[in-house]
């Protein structure tokens, strides 16, 4: 079910800076970083309703970045570098919290539609995180572990508007990528070397996966399919 809904509002980057002290804010335009958690939301195609985003790129792909999804059980993977740190909600900027293990990034998969409420969401892909991630936190390296494995969140695109609110179960529609899991893109694009994917299957799925966010991952496979046909 769905434990925690927050939406927010772009501050300016000096109230970014007060609140996380001389570490300093790695922004210089208005962020909705930190949200307020509600009860219910309005989920309309154009994004979740009072949530916002300054950023130009995440304007540009705002229907593929509705809602933000962090699964708490994933705080249990940073545990072996950050064995003291404990995570709040919305410490990764995140839309909707869960808890369930099937919703985890070994699980999801990229186009699983889910229904919400009255709302239906498809999965666009994982999160690339920015360095905001380490600043929010006081950390460094959640941001490069959670580009390697997926497990700074993930992104629902909005398919049917509808009203979620805190408790809704989050129902299972449609599997069309299985095998595509959020951690195997997210790892197959930009893990460690050993662990990246470079086969001509891999890249070419995710070239041609029309529901794949586009920036970090379906153009950035694009980009890598043609190198392996002008190589070929």
């Amino acid at each position: 079910r769905l434990l925690q809904i927050r939406v927010g509002k772009c501050l300016p980057p000096a109230d970014y800076q007060e609140k996380l002290g001389p570490e300093g804010w790695p922004c210089d335009i208005p962020s909705a970083y930190f949200k307020d958690e509600v009860s219910e939301v309005e989920a309309t195609l154009a994004g979740l309703k009072g949530n916002e985003s300054g950023h130009p790129v995440h304007i540009e792909d705002a229907k593929f970045r509705a809602a933000l999804v962090h699964n708490t059980l994933h705080n249990e993977y940073f545990k072996d570098l950050f064995p003291d740190h404990v995570f709040q909600p919305g410490d990764f900027g995140e839309n909707f919290i869960v808890d369930h293990p099937s919703l985890t990034v070994n699980e999801v998969c990229v186009g699983d539609q889910y229904q919400i409420g009255s709302a239906i969401f498809r999965v666009s892909g994982p999160r690339f995180p920015c360095p905001k991630v380490d600043a929010a936190q006081k950390l460094k390296g959640v941001q490069k572990l959670g580009l390697e494995n997926g497990w700074a969140g993930y992104f629902y695109e909005v398919i049917q508007e509808g009203v979620c609110k805190v408790g809704d179960e989050i129902r299972l529609l449609q599997r069309p990528h299985p095998g595509f899991t959020i951690h195997r893109v997210a790892s197959g694009m930009w893990g460690p070397k050993e662990k990246q994917d470079h086969s001509r299957e891999f890249i070419e799925a995710l070239a041609n996966m029309e529901v794949l966010i586009p920036r970090g991952f379906r153009i950035t496979a694009q980009t890598r399919l043609a190198r392996l046909n002008a190589e070929a």
